[in-house]
């Protein structure tokens, strides 16, 4: 663990990156690829979607996991914000994930990393 610890905070963290460590069954998106989705489709299997915020004309982003419970999502992001503030944060349109959470979403509130959008710090909490 230490030593992937180490290569996460060595190594920018890319979709691909996640999609070779998470757990069988888990999906690793662009936040673009909410865009049509359902929730019937995006949780089919019943497991967390991670999904990468990037910030609006830049190259950092955030990742953040959507968690399918019994009657919710909910939304875990390491920063401890609601989705609106990290979206509107990222100036990214909160329309679709928005659309995925409902009107009330269920979300961390625990401050876990620092306020920088660094892929790397939010890549560990995601893993």
């Amino acid at each position: 663990m230490d030593a992937l610890l180490e290569q996460i905070q060595e190594t920018p963290v890319s979709i691909g990156f996640l999609k070779r460590r998470v757990p069988p069954g888990v999906t690793v998106i662009a936040l673009r690829q909410l865009k049509g989705k359902s929730r019937a489709q995006l949780f089919s299997r019943r497991k967390p979607v991670v999904v990468l915020i990037p910030k609006k004309g830049e190259r950092i982003g955030h990742f953040i996991v959507l968690i399918p419970r019994e009657r919710t999502i909910e939304y875990f992001s390491s920063l401890g914000n609601s989705p609106q503030s990290e979206l509107a944060a990222l100036r990214e349109p909160r329309d679709e994930m928005m659309r995925i959470l409902g009107s009330n979403p269920v979300y961390n509130r625990t401050k876990l990393q620092g306020g920088a959008y660094s892929v790397n710090d939010c890549a560990a909490w995601v893993l």
